[in-house]
């Protein structure tokens, strides 16, 4: 009991009395004791604090604002108080001085998480939503406690449409661990891997969703989607048809299963869901597109031809429904038809020389690269000296649209190389005006590559053969010769021939990628892949 007799230890012991009583919402005897305290030492500053918030609970704002003024002369730093201001000013509906108190209030401790929670309250009222939820986030990640399932659920659905991907799981785990029977976290959080293209992340995701909603299509929907893309394709098409199942109008599965289905090589498969989505969705080029690449697999012309005239009708700015249309043309023995279409194609995608030099081109496997390419090569384009290196030319096409646009340079210089060159080849490369920049290279290029000088080329485009072996031969020739940061660009990265295993472009890429001692830089990966050599 002497300890009673020190005063400082003495107001210590009031203050915790008077906060307990308050706790039990105890305010007459909490009152007493402050003032008791008071007698003690009028400058405590937790004494004043605590009479601040006996007036405050009982609506006497003037009284609470005397007392915390008070707390803070004597604490300057007084987080608590600054906090209990803005809840007084936020009350009155004084907003701008209820957020000057909750930011004061931070700034002095910035781990009360409280002061994030209603500062976030206040900038919602003043239509600062994007600040709000920036505090309101904080205030969660220092204590999840604070919010409830319909809060986080709320702010990960801003957040994730704000593409704040991470921060949006956060709140979607933190919702799940509030509600785990709530299936509008689980596939929102589907959604954020989805995103992210975490796919088994979003196959477990979407799959817990629908094990609490089995009336839910869209998370089916999403669900198919990732076993889709990781190559899971019967678990794919079983999501799918659960969609149709529970919504017979949505044509998008049916066009998904015809998807797998093409990958898969089962045409007459795929074939039928395309007609399937066409019923349901009539107006859809992309649609018709796709089906016509199914009966072309087929060799079933005069369908794939009209397929993609539908797909030119119904959109007659797409560039995609013109190459279609001219690589079928040329199957048919309509060359001049099939090189209009191409030249139209072209146009559409920027290339206005194809038309205005007359480049005849029957097929074209190459014009859908050149967003790709044009982002690869660009700070390439009109320097001197500039060498270009492909293996495998065709028709020129490639060579023509380098010579266009990239080796503009009167220095630069473009080597070909073909087994046997195509007529056509001849024919175009003198109508790009600088048939002097050309080098051709007739024969087996793993024998032609061999004699070439090291660190030569800027870039080399391999499109030469399909074998496996051969690519990787290729490839490992064509390394020797490419300049530090230089570009190698492989064409067919996703080609295999199921009925000639040899024809495997990928796994001769691969085994090309395996055998380097330092990794590439990836710059595009898709039928195509490019790299950047270090």
């Amino acid at each position: 009991m002497d300890s009673f007799l020190n005063p400082k230890t003495l107001v210590q012991y009031l203050y915790q009395q008077a906060s307990y009583h308050l706790a039990h919402q105890q305010v007459d005897e909490a009152l007493s004791v402050c003032l008791a305290a008071l007698n003690v030492d009028p400058n405590y500053p937790p004494i004043c604090k605590t009479l601040g918030v006996i007036w405050q609970v009982q609506e006497d704002f003037e009284q609470a604002e005397f007392w915390y003024q008070k707390a803070l002369k004597l604490q300057p730093d007084y987080a608590e108080v600054y906090g209990n201001l803005g809840d007084i000013y936020a009350q009155k509906q004084d907003w701008e001085t209820a957020i000057l108190n909750y930011k004061k209030s931070i700034q002095c401790n910035p781990d009360r998480a409280i002061n994030y929670r209603n500062l976030a309250k206040v900038l919602i009222e003043i239509n600062q939503q994007d600040e709000a939820d920036k505090f309101w986030y904080k205030g969660l990640h220092l204590e999840p406690s604070l919010g409830t399932f319909p809060e986080y659920l709320r702010l990960g659905n801003r957040l994730l449409q704000k593409q704040e991907i991470d921060q949006a799981i956060f709140c979607y785990q933190k919702a799940i661990q509030a509600n785990p029977k709530g299936y509008e976290a689980y596939h929102n959080l589907g959604e954020a891997y989805t995103q992210l293209h975490q796919w088994q992340n979003a196959v477990e995701a979407y799959s817990q969703a629908v094990d609490r909603n089995e009336q839910l299509f869209t998370s089916y929907m999403g669900l198919g989607n990732a076993h889709k893309l990781l190559g899971n394709w019967e678990n794919a098409i079983h999501a799918y048809q659960c969609v149709i199942a529970l919504n017979p109008t949505a044509y998008l599965p049916y066009f998904q299963i015809a998807e797998i289905r093409f990958k898969l090589q089962q045409w007459d498969v795929a074939i039928a869901a395309y007609q399937e989505a066409l019923k349901l969705e009539d107006k859809n080029p992309f649609i018709y597109l796709s089906l016509s690449r199914a009966y072309s697999y087929k060799k079933q012309w005069e369908e794939a031809i009209a397929a993609s005239q539908k797909a030119i009708v119904l959109n007659p700015n797409l560039p995609h429904g013109y190459t279609h249309l001219g690589n079928f043309l040329s199957e048919i023995g309509e060359l001049e038809k099939a090189v209009q279409a191409h030249q139209k194609s072209h146009q559409l995608r920027g290339w206005n020389s194809s038309l205005e030099k007359n480049y005849h081109f029957t097929k074209d496997w190459f014009s859908v690269n050149i967003p790709n390419w044009e982002k690869a090569l660009n700070s390439f384009a009109d320097l001197p000296e500039i060498q270009g290196l492909e293996i495998g030319s065709f028709q020129g096409m490639s060579a023509c649209w380098l010579l266009d646009y990239i080796l503009t340079h009167p220095t630069a210089k473009m080597t070909c190389i073909d087994l046997s060159f195509n007529p056509e080849f001849d024919l175009n490369i003198p109508k790009t005006g600088v048939s002097e920049k050309v080098i051709k290279l007739e024969g087996y290029s793993q024998e032609i590559l061999s004699t070439l000088a090291s660190n030569t080329y800027n870039f080399v485009y391999i499109d030469g053969c399909h074998l496996a072996s051969v690519v990787l031969e290729d490839a490992l020739l064509s390394w020797n010769l490419v300049k530090p940061g230089g570009i190698i660009i492989f064409d067919d990265y996703e080609y295999r021939d199921p009925e000639h295993p040899e024809e495997d472009t990928r796994k001769g890429i691969d085994q090309f990628l395996n055998t380097l001692s330092k990794p590439v830089k990836i710059l595009h990966q898709a039928y195509q892949l490019i790299i950047q050599k270090y």
